[in-house]
């Protein structure tokens, strides 16, 4: 783009933007892949960001899946780069951009303005201001980061700068439209304050508000130079309210200039600078131009009947515009002071008669000489505003002449007071400071200085003068609604406070509000004020103003009017303007309010860091709540309630809960929102500062930001310890299952038969991704294979293993929630920490017995993925839900699975007869002509995965026998196959049989158990049934002793069979096998054995005949290279 060529402003900052993202994309991923060289994306990334953003992202990534890692960056903008530089700030860019707050600030000025820019509707130009601070960011970063592209982007700034359009092309008729998603109330339902009234046109549009519109000045008026909103009559009577105390005012002054009652001298006071300027403007007018003020309607009955008389004299002093030096009049006369200014104003003929000359000399009239002036310019109004203004101006001149003129000055003034009592007509209206508080934006310094001058001249005026209030603090209401508004249905407001007070109600008995909320005046006041609520307008007018630097009425009106704008052209859902709503973003409320309440209670920084930044803290509490909290912008509304009320001056600074709630709550919004705010609040950001129940923002950094910094320092090797600790009371226990703790750290479960519920170490490999629901990618793959292997084999019990892993960001809030606790033993621990009060160290111990609670509940909650055996031989999962306080992991996970809420419950402890037949049976015992061994069907529980997990294996099948064997589903022959046996077929026989597990127990049914009984005999159901003695061997041991037919009852009695012989070496040989048939070696050959003893080693020679031939690549690449990856040594020869 040649240099020549102007740039818009709005052009200038999309270059900068686009330089700005493609130098900072390089720079990130460069120092990213410094720190992270192999998961720059993931770590330094996608770990760094919101959940919010890292989903966009990732669903992003998942639409283009043809993406190079590389091609990766081009998905990241300034919204992400903030998140990452402030993660990663004393990580990958350590030593980078300098200090944290100025660098955060910088990002998010830069966001902002990538923001605006995206959002900007193309029609005009952007604000010049906004452009420079955008660009000024941006050059900013990029210099700390030594990119050459700062220097590009400097000289967009100056450009722009020079030649950049100083504000946006506004259509003030157009109303700007209402985003898409502010829909109005539905109809019948409580209207939002839009629907029910409308900001007059000046306040419609944020981007064009005139504040010039609060700037007038009585000075101005009277020289003919103010808009026309001031400088008309008729105009400024048509937006003039006149309060009670104003038209008592007007009729004083009437009266007194009409030859009746009334004080010679009024003097003004203004609690906080409210109206003084607007009434002397009323009486400037009413006098100056009485035809066309009494024309517009309304002002002749204000005046309730009294005459203004016509072609009475005036004078103007304002003496913030009024200046030393002398000054020369349209006909060359000089006049150089306050008395010559009056009464060359009055007369100026009588001014050159009796005043020139002391004017000259600088030395005050005599009585006689002004009575003289006085009387000839009756009747007379006399308008002296900013009285103090001047005189400072006067003392502290390097002039001679004028420190004389001072006491001059002061001098004239308590005789001219007093002689305008003595001339009838004359009147005087001169304003004062109220107190200490006021005066008109002088810097500190001079302020204590001006003390001396107010001691000096008010008690002068004090002998003389009546004191008037043009506004009263409870006409104020009223008169900034007016002023801004018009008017709305009477209705329909009652019937919006009527709904605030129900939901105020809720709160009463609990002592939510100051009692006073519940008052008869507040209600009046409520009406008053609407669309405001009562609540922002007395933070502004009586806490703001009780501050030495308050900002006059007309700063605050600018204040309002661009609040107004800014809720207008938003139509946020709101039934009343209240703290909570004023928009921070909005940098014209931002600057005010930040001003107002002065450095040390908040700067940019504080705002950027903890209410509107591009990761503010409060967004991030309410992002994190969800719902209601992100919807409506509770915790941002809570931290603005709280930054207004943050200023204080002599009234005490900061809110009470009471006061944060009056702010906040609203018929949408109920106190359990802000409440919940409020406890966290300190925590949250990092700015508040509490004092038992009072909060307040400090530009400096609170105790808990302290505690989080701490936090971070903490070495992954003491977390990791940490969790350790926490872990051994967290994985609690559950019935008949082992528990393993930190399980797979070695990249293997052991193998065994016992149930046990394994708690994966929280290793990345398996940190579950949440894929909607289900756990997907590497992690899961990783676990299966924890499951289907152990050691150098495939597992066997994979029945008897369920496996819990960390869900990934639950683990990550875990590790943080560690982190916090450690910061907390360490600042209590005095390390590092300075001081501590009583108070602190006692809050301290209470929050981190808090935080500890809280770890561990967060630990539970991070193991909330469970792996389990599934019915078709895979791995199934389930996640579970949050956990809470007392709960342990072991213990969720078998609740969760023996449940019978979700379906049929894979852990059981019972089993009836009835549903082993029905389940179990068909699967395991499908031939009735066969028998089922005991032993082998307890081992097959642990083994296939089609069965349901058996917390007491033997425990549990005995008892299923027992209730077969009374229900007559099956008996129990007992005894080794081919020898004598016994049959049990009643359940009371089954306790003389203490080990089920050896061998010689087999389930009969059907035909099978009719042939046993005719082999065995029969039952004699008339002897009295007594168990049957068990077998033994030896005449000792594996049972009750006895020998055959020892027994009574009970069943026939068969000789107890000898202990089978046993072989330690057998030799088997088959022979001439087809390979087809070769399946058939697992169930008749493999199968047995390992049911006879699980360790059996075998040493298999296999003599292959073939007509084909078996190729050596088979041998070698397939047989003897798969059957040694399961560790099987084998070799072949030819």
């Amino acid at each position: 783009m040649p240099p020549t060529e102007t740039l818009s402003n709005f052009a200038a900052l999309s270059e900068g933007i686009k330089r700005y993202t493609d130098a900072m994309r390089l720079f990130i991923r460069e120092k990213l892949i410094a720190r992270y060289p192999e998961t720059w994306f993931e770590t330094g990334v996608l770990k760094n960001l919101n959940e919010g953003q890292r989903r966009n992202l990732q669903r992003e990534l998942k639409g283009r899946v043809d993406l190079k890692p590389a091609e990766k960056l081009d998905l990241l903008d300034p919204n992400h780069f903030g998140r990452i530089i402030e993660r990663e700030f004393r990580g990958a860019f350590d030593g980078v951009f300098g200090e944290f707050n100025q660098a955060q600030s910088y990002l998010n000025q830069a966001t902002n303005a990538r923001n605006r820019n995206m959002a900007h509707s193309r029609s005009g130009d952007i604000l010049k201001d906004d452009a420079l601070e955008g660009l000024r960011a941006m050059q900013k970063l990029l210099e700390a980061a030594s990119l050459p592209e700062a220097e590009e982007v400097r000289k967009l700034w100056e450009r722009v700068n020079a030649g950049g359009s100083e504000t946006a092309v506004a259509e003030p008729e157009v109303t700007p439209k209402a985003p898409a998603a502010a829909q109005p109330a539905p109809k019948d339902a409580l209207p939002y304050w839009w629907q029910v009234t409308e900001p007059w046109d000046g306040f419609k549009n944020p981007n064009a508000i005139d504040e010039g519109l609060f700037a007038a000045t009585l000075g101005a008026v009277h020289a003919g130079s103010a808009r026309p909103e001031y400088q008309d009559a008729t105009r400024f009577f048509e937006h003039t309210y006149f309060t009670q105390q104003l038209k008592q005012t007007i009729a004083d002054v009437l009266s007194r200039m009409g030859g009746g009652d009334g004080a010679s001298v009024t003097e003004m006071q203004t609690p906080f600078g409210g109206g003084k300027t607007h009434a002397l403007l009323a009486l400037y007018h009413l006098v100056s131009h009485p035809d066309e003020s009494l024309a517009v309607p309304g002002v002749e009955e204000a005046l309730s009947g009294i005459a203004v008389p016509h072609g009475a004299s005036v004078a103007v002093i304002d003496g913030g515009e009024m200046g030393v030096e002398e000054q020369l009049k349209e006909d060359q006369t000089s006049v150089s002071t306050l008395w010559g200014e009056i009464a060359y104003q009055l007369d100026p003929v009588a001014y050159r008669k009796h005043v020139q000359a002391s004017d000259d000399k600088g030395e005050a009239p005599g009585n006689a000489a002004y009575r003289a002036v006085l009387e000839a310019a009756s009747p007379a109004l006399i308008l002296i505003d900013e009285l103090i203004s001047y005189l400072v101006k006067l003392k502290f001149s390097n002039s001679r002449r004028t420190m004389n003129l001072y006491r001059q000055t002061v001098q004239f003034m308590q005789e001219f007071m007093q002689e305008a009592g003595n001339v009838p007509g004359v009147c005087v209206v001169v304003t004062l400071p109220k107190s200490q508080q006021e005066f008109g934006g002088i810097d500190p310094e001079q302020l204590q200085r001006e003390l001396g001058i107010v001691d000096e001249i008010k008690p002068r005026a004090d002998r003389v003068v009546s004191k008037r209030t043009p506004v009263s603090d409870e006409e104020v209401y009223t008169l900034l609604s007016k002023r801004l508004f018009k008017r709305p249905d009477p209705a329909e407001v009652n019937r919006v406070i009527d709904a605030y007070y129900q939901a105020y109600e809720a709160g009463r008995e609990k002592g939510f509000y100051d009692p006073n909320v519940f008052t008869t005046d507040y209600r009046r006041q409520m009406v008053e004020a609407y669309p405001f609520h009562p609540e922002f307008v007395d933070v502004l007018y009586k806490k703001w103003g009780a501050q030495g630097d308050f900002p006059r009425t007309r700063t605050v009106l600018q204040l309002l009017a661009n609040v107004v704008a800014d809720q207008w052209a938003t139509k946020r859902h709101a039934y009343l303007i209240q703290s909570a709503h004023v928009n921070l973003e909005r940098e014209r409320i931002r600057t005010k309010i930040l001003s107002a309440i002065g450095a040390s209670v908040a700067n940019d920084s504080v705002v950027a860091a903890d209410i509107i930044g591009g990761d503010a803290h409060a967004d991030g509490f309410d992002e994190r709540q969800s719902g209601m909290y992100q919807d409506h912008k509770i915790a941002r509304g809570v931290a603005t309630t709280l930054l207004l009320h943050s200023a204080g001056g002599q009234l005490r600074a900061g809110a009470l809960p009471s006061d944060i709630r009056i702010g906040t709550v609203s018929p949408l919004i109920g106190p359990e929102y802000p409440d919940e705010v409020i406890a966290e609040l300190e925590e949250t950001l990092w700015y508040v500062h509490r004092s038992g129940e009072l909060l307040q923002f400090q530009s400096k950094q609170n105790l808990y930001r302290r505690i989080a910094e701490t936090a971070q320092t903490q070495s992954p090797h003491q977390v990791t310890e940490k969790l350790h600790q926490v872990m051994t009371a967290a994985a609690g226990s559950g019935e008949g299952f082992r528990v393993l703790q930190w399980a797979g750290e070695d990249g293997a479960i052991p193998d065994a038969p016992e149930p046990a519920v394994a708690i994966l170490a929280p290793a990345p490999t398996y940190r579950i991704s949440d894929d909607g629901g289900q756990p997907a990618g590497q992690e899961r793959a990783a676990i299966e294979g924890l499951w289907n292997k152990s050691g150098g084999g495939l597992r066997r019990w994979r029945n008897a293993l369920i496996q819990v892993a960390p869900d990934r960001e639950a683990w990550d809030r875990a590790e943080q929630a560690t982190r916090e606790v450690m910061a907390y033993e360490t600042v209590l621990s005095g390390k590092g920490s300075g001081e501590l009060s009583e108070g602190e160290k006692k809050d301290l111990q209470a929050r981190k017995r808090d935080k500890e609670q809280s770890l561990r509940t967060s630990l539970v909650t991070a193991y909330r993925w469970v792996f389990y055996p599934g019915d078709e031989g895979k791995l199934e999962s389930i996640a579970l839900p949050t956990a809470t306080a007392n709960e342990t992991i072991a213990r969720r996970v078998v609740d969760r699975l023996e449940s019978h809420d979700y379906g049929s419950p894979k852990i059981l402890r019972a089993i009836s007869a009835m549903f082993f037949q029905a389940k179990i049976q068909p699967r395991v015992w499908e031939d009735a002509g066969t028998e089922l061994e005991v032993g082998e069907l307890v081992r097959r529980f642990s083994e296939w995965t089609f069965l349901p997990i058996l917390p007491d294996r033997v425990g549990t099948i005995r008892a299923c026998i027992s209730d077969g064997i009374d229900k007559g589903a099956w008996a129990l022959a007992y005894g080794i196959p081919g020898q004598a046996r016994r049959l049990i077929e009643k359940p009371g026989e089954l306790n003389a049989i203490p080990d089920l597990l050896d061998g010689a127990s087999f389930l009969v049914r059907d035909e099978l158990l009719e042939l046993y009984r005719e082999q065995f005999g029969r039952v004699d159901e008339s002897q009295d049934p007594k168990p049957p003695e068990p077998p033994v061997g030896g005449g000792q041991g594996g049972g009750a002793s006895g020998g055959p037919g020892g027994g009574t009852g009970g069943g026939v009695q068969t000789p107890v069979p000898q202990p089978a012989t046993r072989h330690s070496r057998v030799r088997i040989r088959v022979t001439d096998m087809p390979v087809a048939k070769s399946t058939n070696l697992q169930p008749y050959l493999w199968k047995v054995l390992q049911g006879v003893d699980i360790d059996t080693k075998l040493s298999i020679t296999v003599e292959v005949e073939s007509a084909a031939g078996v190729p050596e690549d088979v041998l070698n690449g397939r047989i003897v290279e798969g059957l040694e990856q399961l560790g099987i040594q084998v070799e072949w020869e030819a």
